[in-house]
């Protein structure tokens, strides 16, 4: 009914219904997936936050709704950074039971706030639901490298590249690893071979170039690491 009401445009008489029925089934956990918007509309954000906490923490709900509400809930922190506490709160306890949209949306929150730590912790276990994720690998993969997790950042790429071996940032990745790690051979020669996968894409050429110099300046064969050098700064003054 209160559906009904909404798809009508009858957005008052939805309201009521729900809470009519929030009245009479106060234990209803499915009642707040309708509230929290109507409390939005209204302004009335603390009875909307208390809405989406409920809906967010409680295992009745299925995934696609609480999805759809956690998205909401960021949305709405990212716009009213104040109430961050209250997604910290609401999202303290999620379930193995989430969907893996649930956590990267958490994990993009949290990386378009600069918290890279809580990013990449969610962005794990958004992996963990979707192993086949490429973007969330891929994400991963970055902030290991920013956080200067060389270790995790190998062997996270090394099983990367048995899933993707055309990927040509997964390489890169695993130079720049390798090189922080001073396992500088094994740079050279990952580097070398994710050369041959880069399309149209002169910016990472570059970064290859730069890891690969700094390879070979690591390996002390000056030739080979002032030839690279020269290919990077020939595509920086041609871009």
């Amino acid at each position: 009914l209160i559906y009904r009401y909404s798809e009508n445009n009858d957005k008052d008489m939805a309201f009521e219904t729900a809470q009519k029925l929030l009245e009479a089934h106060p234990e209803s956990k499915l009642v707040h997936l309708a509230l929290y918007k109507f409390y939005l509309e209204r302004n009335e954000t603390e009875k909307a936050l208390e809405s989406m906490k409920i809906v967010v923490q409680s295992p009745q709900i299925n995934p696609k709704s609480k999805m759809m509400v956690l998205s909401d809930f960021v949305k709405f922190v990212d716009a009213h950074p104040e109430y961050e506490p209250e997604l910290v709160e609401a999202t303290s306890i999620l379930s193995d039971n989430e969907s893996p949209e649930t956590f990267n949306d958490l994990g993009q929150y949290y990386l378009k706030k600069g918290d890279k730590e809580k990013a990449l912790k969610y962005f794990e276990e958004g992996l963990k639901k979707d192993p086949n994720n490429f973007m969330v690998q891929k994400n991963i993969l970055l902030l290991q490298i920013d956080l200067k997790k060389y270790e995790e950042a190998k062997s996270n790429a090394e099983e990367a590249l048995l899933r993707y071996p055309a990927q040509p940032i997964l390489y890169l990745i695993h130079g720049v690893s390798l090189n922080e790690l001073k396992q500088a051979k094994k740079a050279a020669e990952t580097l070398e071979i994710g050369l041959d996968y880069i399309i149209d894409d002169p910016k990472m050429e570059q970064d290859f170039y730069k890891q690969l110099n700094l390879a070979y300046t690591l390996l002390n064969n000056t030739t080979k690491a002032k030839a690279f050098l020269e290919k990077a700064k020939q595509l920086e003054s041609t871009n």
